[in-house]
């Protein structure tokens, strides 16, 4: 038979560099049947307790029968109850993995816990184990678990108010992952806190909307006055240019004058007119025919 040694050290390392850490471990019972509750940071943290645990934990929603028996009860138009897959698991004395978080906590932080532990624990006369896991910096999935010491909450069976029993040992509970994986607490279910989350994005994407709109209508308008100056600034080239031309035509008219009175001036000097009257500058001259020689 192979030793399965080397084998078990193969996984020993990679469970090590997945999980960096793991905490009162010892509190874990060896067996029988308990809850679990954990905090709830990834997608993983199911996968990275039982690398750790030992024993099997079984959560409800990794659960093939729940599933199964949600499709069942959908096609039966039943009322689903949540809590009938983990009643069988404990039923079983297997050890129950919840998330009383319910989702995963969208900023790091612990929020208020659903009843359904206290609800099972009462009900089952079972213990609840606290459960922190911490993500560690510089790992990529590595994280630090931290099982702390199991909870009995039996004493809150005794409280006349069910409700008010089932919130007390839940804070309790919550209190006690607090001290495991050393979160901040609040005091409010993290569906309204996503949803808080979600209505401050809504309204942050409606103001950058506003935003990008009164930035593109600037830009418009700045298009437009632009376009309008260079508009104007093309008019007012137009008509000095016009201007100029007109100008030029001006001057080479009166230059044109001047140059004909010029001429006339000219001709008047070589050519008088009779009596000194001006003589048409049209007409042409006429010389008169040389006197006869006196001595022919």
């Amino acid at each position: 038979m192979p030793d399965s040694q080397p084998e078990a050290g193969r996984f020993d390392k990679v469970r090590e560099a997945i999980v960096g850490q793991v905490e009162g471990i010892e509190n874990l019972p060896a067996a029988g049947a308990a809850i679990v509750a954990f905090n709830h940071v990834s997608v993983v943290d199911g996968l990275l307790t039982n690398l750790v645990a030992g024993r099997r934990i079984t959560f409800v929603g990794t659960e093939p029968a729940r599933v199964r028996g949600l499709l069942s009860r959908v096609a039966r138009r039943e009322p689903a109850d949540q809590l009938e897959p983990a009643r069988r698991i404990l039923a079983k004395g297997e050890l129950l993995g919840l998330f009383p978080e319910a989702r995963r906590s969208p900023d790091g932080r612990l929020y208020r816990g659903t009843t359904d532990v206290a609800e099972l624990a009462l009900e089952k006369g079972v213990p609840v184990i606290p459960a922190g896991v911490i993500v560690d910096s510089g790992r990529v999935l590595g994280s630090t678990i931290v099982f702390g010491e199991a909870q009995d909450l039996s004493r809150f069976a005794s409280l006349p108010d069910r409700e008010l029993a089932l919130r007390a040992a839940t804070d309790t509970v919550m209190a006690a992952i607090a001290a495991c994986s050393g979160q901040v607490y609040v005091d409010r279910h993290v569906w309204a806190e996503r949803q808080a989350l979600h209505q401050e994005r809504r309204e942050q994407g409606q103001v950058a909307k506003e935003q990008a709109a009164r930035a593109r209508a600037q830009r418009e308008l700045a298009q437009q006055q632009a376009a309008a100056q260079a508009q104007q600034d093309a008019e007012e080239l137009a008509r000095q240019q016009a201007a100029a031309a007109e100008a030029a035509r001006a001057h080479a008219e009166r230059a044109a004058a001047a140059d004909r009175a010029r001429r006339e001036a000219v001709r008047q000097v070589r050519h008088p007119s009779p009596q000194g009257q001006p003589r048409d500058v049209t007409e042409p001259v006429r010389h008169k025919p040389d006197a006869p020689d006196a001595m022919s």
